[in-house]
């Protein structure tokens, strides 16, 4: 399969995912937390396991216990059991490093002001961004994690790799070899490929924030 196939999958991943959160929204209220934390705040269980019934895995999802964390005796087993849309189809190829087994490349972007601050939902009246300038998740490589775990790609690391050209993403720039690409899906569940060399870093915080009626005009 020829790069730009394999990004086109993986377009087609992130705008599954992107969907299932939607659709645990609509059945919901809001998105769901990044995590499911204990009484100490210590995650437990991510949200990429909470939206199992809505990207048609509820089988998946019924065999899992949220009585034990994700690594218990039970829930470690369906480790390599990861659905195929948690994986970017160009991750090992070119100088991607293939991360192993039940890794997954895509991660939300959380932190303050982001739609996803750890435990905690944003309620979605609170969001006075338009849905289609927020980006809620990232196809990532290097900072590729276990699907089952709670954990994601804060707002600033996010920023800084898009914008630093060391950074090996999963996808190269078919114009610019200068710049990879990261592929996005956003919350009005369009996906876009983002390079460094389009944004500067204001604009690359406005896409991150939700409850701040930010734009990023000031794209270059």
């Amino acid at each position: 399969m020829r790069e730009s196939a394999r990004r086109t999958v993986c377009t087609n991943h992130c705008r599954i995912i992107s969907i299932g959160l939607e659709s645990y929204r609509a059945e919901h209220g809001e998105f769901p937390p990044a995590y499911i934390a204990d009484a100490n705040g210590k995650p437990l269980h991510s949200w990429r396991v909470l939206i199992l019934p809505h990207i048609d895995e509820q089988a998946l999802f019924d065999r899992y216990k949220f009585d034990e964390p994700w690594d218990g005796p039970n829930n470690i087993k369906l480790l390599a059991e990861m659905p195929d849309i948690y994986r970017c189809p160009s991750h090992g190829h070119g100088e991607s490093k293939f991360s192993g087994q039940g890794f997954t490349n895509y991660l939300l972007i959380t932190g303050e002001e982001t739609m996803f601050p750890g435990s905690e939902v944003v309620p979605h009246e609170s969001v006075s961004d338009e849905l289609e300038n927020i980006v809620l998740l990232a196809d990532v490589n290097d900072l590729s994690v276990e699907w089952l775990r709670p954990k994601d790609l804060s707002a600033a690391t996010f920023r800084e790799n898009l914008l630093d050209t060391s950074y090996v993403s999963n996808h190269h720039n078919l114009f610019n070899d200068d710049y990879d690409v990261t592929v996005c899906g956003f919350a009005d569940c369009s996906v876009r490929s983002l390079s460094g060399d389009e944004f500067t870093p204001t604009t690359l915080k406005a896409l991150t924030t939700a409850a701040k009626a930010d734009k990023f005009e000031d794209q270059k």
